[in-house]
């Protein structure tokens, strides 16, 4: 099954006072849910074991690598397939540094 975990710097977040905490969570969620994804936790959404899961993933991750503040305030950023992690704040972090 796919997973998603996502966790954003709070901290950062309120001592920069341009974005609203429970804000950025809720278009996370709502996000997620548009997509099918189930709220397992606070941060961590899960598909439903469909073939379209993938297809979902996928465009979760565009949507919120493209978002402006999202890569700025993002702590952790995991992608779980059957059990194997992929760190994607690192990734996405990497290919930027590599653009720049």
């Amino acid at each position: 099954m796919l997973k998603m975990e996502i966790a954003l710097d709070e901290k950062r977040i309120v001592e920069d006072g341009h974005y609203d905490v429970a804000k950025m969570k809720s278009y996370i969620d709502s996000l997620m849910q548009d997509l099918f994804f189930d709220i397992e936790d606070e941060g961590v959404y899960a598909g439903r074991g469909t073939p379209q899961d993938y297809a979902y993933c996928l465009m979760s991750i565009n949507k919120l690598k493209n978002q402006e503040w999202f890569m700025t305030y993002v702590s952790k950023w995991l992608f779980i397939n059957k059990g194997r992690y992929e760190d994607l704040v690192e990734q996405y972090r990497a290919k930027n540094r590599i653009r720049s």
